[in-house]
């Protein structure tokens, strides 16, 4: 049915809206629909509530085999010859593809707002878009578990030209709101059951094959399942049989082996039993039964075909056939492809699987209820293998492609739903006696396609999982355990990182060795979120552990040593020495610039960090000549609306800032806040950097209650996306507190300072430099309060404080003495 649309190909579309309010050069269909089997039919109680669903949301539920895909499929195919301007489909059982298919249909339109790199962020904006479009367009999403579970991706409005088809299983589903209505589909009525076996078996030869009374007979011993009758319809076209005969066979077939089973699947057991029994008499490879049964445990929505042509594959077939001798060895890497080629061609036209005009990551293509029906019939002790080969094919076909950058997402996705199939039909198979591979690739994948909320949510099953089945000190659970917190750092969540990570080097080195890469990969993770959450020297002490294990281990040069150095350089910055971290930056800049060159993204990183160092030991002039260095090498690199180009903007700004230039501080803020908006979308983390920054430029200016309107949006974005005690939101509510205090509002500005204060203390420790300043500001608050004696009795001890733990130049320090001495003189 893809060819039939004409589907654009991703190249084809580039660049077709580079401006502007967003259009549709062309019609334009994203994701992957099913083509339209053969005889379909009109089913007209169907149709015409279809026609009553214009501009709203039709529902389509109903058992397995029904034809429910099918029918949603020609519908889009009647509206797309109708002059549909946008088709988009996705595998609405997998709410990770929903994501990708509104993602790449966001980049496809050039909605503005749909920033790369961030595919849930993109996804975010189709929705609005197709609300208020006048252009035609039919969203479906096919196989959904719950209605309610889509209704957040769902256009609020569908105005008069839009659509929305979503098909599940299931005859108790209620329509989840009012512009809903609910489609029950079942069996084919008798008129529609008996043209379909006479348009099939006609349209497959002179009309010998359709005899009128038996098709009927047919048609009611099938219950006039779709499913089973497409089986049927296809078995007599292939064996050239008479519907006597194989009314005949279906008499001996029975019931069928699924017990519990209604009467439509009851039929297509049977259907199914029978074109099994056929297909493995006209194959004359040996390999179409265990083909048939590989597919059966892949995902029904599809896989592409490329999983066919893996060396597990190839593999199993041939030792199930016992082909072992060495011309057919010799010979196997030529014969394997052609005889699995034309075997998958023989279970299409037995209708056991079916297979797309146009190649893609779905095109491959089988049904639930035929699924169910053939892995019923695999031989207990050949059960667990056949779970193992799909997990070996998969977990091959990652290796090979994960690393393809050429690769559409919708693959990876696709990947992802058939894994995630297996391991449904595995269960404690593909855990004894330890992980399958496979099972690690969904949490991978998503985490690889930015998408770290699903990644932490696929993570977090995981680890339950090998702890259950494996126990919480074996390798595989240890190493899950290690994927969670890779997944809750990207996610933004680095408390909840550090405390999966607490106590894992210690025991990754009681199982594989104090010197094992596993000890160093959990030491660093664990020193690198220390530093981000301002945890100075529990930082600098796992990250001197890990910059020395990783020189010992990888050499040098390596690029992990090069990135342990890097961080602990910041550690040492967070724990208050500013002047070591910037002659550690130094040498990593260094020794960046000698292996990778001057312009190489990690250099510019390393010397964009050295800049910021340079300002926070007090050499602010320094650090402005270095950012604008990076800014200019960053420019011409990487391009002016890269992301490092425009967080280095920001940069700029805070340190121009600074140094008292507040105009071009003003000019760099907006640029790099636009940008960013304009790049990755308005609400992702990283605009809160320019927006902060931004602000302190509005504040210097004079623009104090705009300053106040961009930092309680700053705190309000940090507090949401990372949590009231992460660093970044304490330092939020700090400068907000500021904000306060330069308006005068001296009463909520000490508010703040103190929560930020106790705040601090509880999640920092009294002696961390953080803490520390808000000591400082909690005692300008008093005094700016008129509360003088307060303010001095607050500074005293503080000041002792910081000349015993901070450098005796430290900034922070000197700032104290110096108001500790106003103070006092002036009282």
């Amino acid at each position: 049915m893809v060819g039939r649309f004409g589907r654009r190909r991703r190249q084809d579309a580039e660049g077709a809206h580079p401006a502007g309010p967003p259009g549709l050069d062309g019609p334009v269909v994203v994701g992957e629909a099913p083509e339209l089997a053969p005889a379909p039919q009109h089913r007209a109680a169907a149709w015409e509530a279809a026609g009553k669903a214009a501009g709203a949301c039709l529902v389509v539920t109903g058992p397995a085999g029904v034809g429910k895909t099918q029918f949603a499929a020609a519908l889009a195919l009647d509206l797309w010859q109708d002059g549909l301007d946008l088709l988009i489909w996705a595998d609405g059982g997998d709410p990770t593809e929903v994501v990708e298919v509104y993602a790449e249909t966001a980049r496809l339109l050039g909605l503005p707002g749909a920033p790369p790199g961030n595919p849930r962020a993109a996804a975010e904006v189709l929705p609005k878009w197709l609300a208020v479009t006048h252009r035609r367009w039919l969203l479906v999403l096919d196989g959904v578990g719950d209605p309610a579970d889509v209704t957040p991706w769902l256009p609020r409005s569908h105005g008069a030209a839009g659509r929305v088809v979503i098909t599940t299983r299931g005859e108790d589903t209620a329509p989840p709101a009012d512009d809903r209505l609910l489609l029950r589909l079942g069996p084919f009525t008798e008129e529609e059951a008996t043209a379909y076996l006479r348009e099939r078996l006609t349209e497959a030869g002179p009309g010998e094959l359709h005899e009128p009374a038996a098709a009927a007979e047919l048609a009611h011993a099938l219950d006039r399942s779709p499913a089973a009758l497409a089986l049927a319809a296809a078995h007599l076209i292939e064996e050239r049989r008479g519907l006597r005969e194989y009314l005949a066979l279906l008499r001996g077939t029975g019931p069928g082996p699924l017990p519990g089973q209604d009467e439509a699947g009851r039929a297509t057991a049977a259907a199914t039993l029978l074109a099994l029994r056929a297909v493995e008499r006209a194959d004359r490879t040996g390999f179409a039964l265990p083909l048939a049964r590989f597919a059966a445990h892949l995902a029904p929505q599809g896989h592409p075909s490329e999983l066919w042509a893996t060396t597990s594959l190839s593999e199993h077939l041939h030792a199930r056939t016992g082909r072992r001798d060495a011309l057919v060895r010799k010979l196997r890497p030529v014969l394997s492809p052609r005889r699995i080629a034309d075997t998958r061609y023989l279970l299409r036209a037995y209708g056991l699987v079916g297979l797309d005009e146009v190649p893609g990551p779905r095109e491959v293509r089988t049904q639930a209820a035929v699924n169910a029906v053939v892995r019923a019939t695999v031989p207990e002790e050949e059960s667990a293998e056949l779970v193992r080969l799909a997990a070996d094919v998969l977990d091959e076909a990652w290796d090979v492609w994960a690393g393809d950058e050429d690769r559409h997402p919708l693959f990876r996705a696709a990947l992802r739903a058939n894994a995630r199939t297996v391991a449904e039909h595995g269960g404690p198979r593909l855990w004894t006696p330890e992980a399958h591979p496979c099972l690690e690739l969904v949490g991978y994948s998503l985490l690889e396609d930015c998408l770290p909320a699903e990644a932490v949510e696929e993570s977090e099953g995981h680890l339950r999982r090998a702890t259950a089945y494996l126990g919480e000190r074996h390798p595989q659970a240890l190493a899950a355990r290690a994927v969670l917190a890779a997944a809750y750092e990207s996610a933004g969540r680095a408390a909840e990182a550090l405390e999966t990570l607490r106590g894992l080097p210690e025991e990754q080195a009681r199982l594989h060795g104090p010197d094992a890469p596993e000890v160093w990969a959990a030491r660093y993770a664990l020193g690198r979120i220390c530093c981000a959450l301002e945890r100075g020297e529990e930082a600098v002490r796992h990250l001197t552990e890990a910059a020395g294990r990783a020189t010992t281990l990888f050499g040098a040069d390596h690029p992990d040593t090069l990135a342990a150095r890097h961080t602990l350089a910041l550690a040492h910055r967070v724990s208050g020495r500013p002047r070591l971290a910037i002659r550690l930056c130094q040498e990593v800049v260094t020794d960046k610039e000698r292996l990778l060159g001057a312009d190489h993204p990690d250099t510019l990183a390393a010397r964009h960090d050295l800049a910021l160092l340079h300002h926070a030991a007090g050499l602010t002039g320094q650090g402005v000549r270095l950012i604008e260095q990076v800014l200019a090498h960053a420019a011409r690199v990487l391009g002016p609306d890269d992301t490092v180009t425009l967080i280095t903007l920001a940069s700029a700004c805070g340190l121009h800032r600074a140094a008292g230039d507040v105009r071009r501080a003003l000019r760099y803020g907006e640029r790099s806040l636009a940008g960013l908006e304009r790049v990755v979308g308005p609400g992702h983390p990283l605009t809160a950097v320019p927006r902060s920054e931004l602000a302190f430029a509005r504040h210097a200016s004079g623009e104090r209650e705009e300053a106040l309107r961009l930092r309680e949006q700053v705190l309000a974005q940090y507090e949401r996306g990372l949590g009231p005690d992460h660093p970044d939101t304490l330092t939020a509510r700090h400068e907000l507190a500021c904000s306060h205090s330069g308006e005068g509002r001296h009463e909520e500005a000490l508010r703040l300072h103190e929560r930020v204060l106790a705040d601090r203390g509880r999640t920092l420790g009294p002696a961390h430099p953080d803490t520390l300043l808000s000591r400082c500001e909690v005692a300008a608050a008093h005094h700016a309060a008129g509360r003088v004696e307060e303010a001095v009795r607050l500074a005293g001890p503080l000041l002792a404080d910081q000349e015993r733990l901070l450098e005796a130049d430290h900034p922070d320090t000197a700032r104290t003495r110096r108001l500790l001495d106003t103070w006092r003189t002036a009282g």
